[in-house]
């Protein structure tokens, strides 16, 4: 297909692809959560064990943006999404036949391979389409994908698991994938005007990946983006051990914890794509890190001093949520903005700094957890601590 013609306002088909695109990746990492306790007994593995599963699937999904991220810029976007969406299937069939942890883990490493390219793709469809504050306005939609996910997934992932067992929540991945997959390939036209020849050489890409980092601007836009995820995957990996094990709340009903945190992200989201254009994307970001500082704050203050119930869990994390969603999409558009002619590699590279960023949170949580909501509490508040240090040290406007 011919290269899509630049927009300066997104059609509503396109963003509800593109939403859908991303939701595959993020429904990867929550679906399954409700089920990680009964996983543990399932295979006979040490919770531990279990946890990596996430850390597997985060580690893949990083290092694949830096991959995937040339190679879009090299041969076009539509290609790139749709051999990971092949890799993503044959992943995720892996782990639902998964006969002991080791090989969930390897699935899940395949799985996380595949599933980034619905990551990294998106934001460069959008940077090739789209002007700045019109992009963040559509990645500000995307974002929403990014609460639903984590909202839906639990639920779902719950009464699947109930009725059906810990391997049903990958069936239903599978299916969602394949049926995503379909509607790519006859229906997204590819939007790169020009592909770049040399994208993938080697000399081509450190150049390019030191071009950015060598960008003061993007490096902090970049390290925000990676400490938000920092924070929702220390709490996601932390949670259902904390709610299901120490509170006792039951698999089926753990979902509906996310509701209320989501429903900040939501709230966030639905503000960005409102306001952005008009606030302007740098006090958008802060005033967002500030919401996530407090929200991580008050929630290891509590954990700490022993008052742990679900209203001191979750209203805390969905004051940071609504930071989150307020400035995630002034984060990415603001570090996409500056750098068309290499918008794979930008994108891949913020990918990679991102879950690379979750996978720590995600693995810091798992390390320290001791049966108590402490660790969890304690990953969240670094997350916005120092996606806060992040906004203040490289985005901030200095002063003449």
């Amino acid at each position: 297909m011919p290269p899509a013609a630049a927009h300066t306002s997104a059609p509503v088909g396109l963003i509800a692809l593109l939403t859908g695109i991303v939701l595959v990746g993020i429904l990867s990492t929550s679906l399954y959560i409700p089920s990680l306790p009964s996983l543990a007994t399932a295979l006979d593995a040490d919770p531990s064990a279990v946890k990596l599963t996430m850390t597997a699937f985060l580690i893949a999904f990083a290092v694949a943006q830096l991959i995937y991220g040339p190679a879009s810029d090299r041969f076009g976007r539509r290609p790139v999404l749709i051999t990971g969406l092949i890799i993503y299937l044959i992943g995720t069939t892996a782990c639902a036949f998964a006969p002991t942890i080791e090989a969930l883990i390897v699935g899940r490493v395949i799985q996380g391979f595949g599933a980034c390219a619905g990551n990294a793709i998106p934001r460069a469809v959008v940077r090739d389409r789209f002007d700045p504050p019109e992009g963040a306005r559509v990645i500000a939609f995307l974002s929403m994908a990014v609460a639903i996910g984590p909202a839906a997934g639990p639920i779902m992932g719950g009464f699947l698991e109930v009725w059906f067992g810990w391997r049903a929540g990958f069936f239903f991945l599978t299916a969602l994938s394949g049926t995503i997959l379909i509607v790519v390939w006859f229906s997204l036209v590819e939007s790169l005007r020009q592909v770049n020849p040399h994208a993938t050489a080697p000399s081509h890409i450190v150049r390019n990946y030191a071009l950015l980092l060598g960008d003061r601007s993007y490096v902090g836009h970049m390290l925000v983006v990676g400490f938000l995820f920092w924070g929702v995957f220390a709490y996601s990996t932390g949670l259902p051990f904390v709610m299901i094990d120490l509170l006792g709340v039951p698999p089926a009903r753990f979902g509906f914890v996310f509701v209320f945190t989501v429903a900040g992200m939501l709230i966030g989201s639905a503000i960005a794509a409102r306001i952005s254009r008009r606030v302007g994307g740098n006090r958008m970001m802060a005033i967002g890190s500030l919401m996530l500082f407090a929200g991580g704050a008050a929630m290891l203050a509590l954990a700490a001093t022993g008052r742990v119930s679900i209203p001191a869990i979750v209203l805390p994390m969905a004051l940071y949520m609504l930071g989150f969603g307020i400035a995630l999409p002034n984060a990415i558009s603001g570090a996409m903005a500056p750098f068309p002619a290499v918008a794979g590699a930008a994108a891949a590279l913020m990918g990679f700094v991102q879950m690379v960023l979750a996978a720590l949170g995600s693995a810091f949580v798992a390390g320290f957890y001791n049966g108590t909501a402490v660790p969890m509490a304690a990953g969240v508040c670094i997350a916005g601590i120092l996606g806060l240090a992040s906004w203040i040290v490289f985005v901030r406007p200095r002063r003449a």
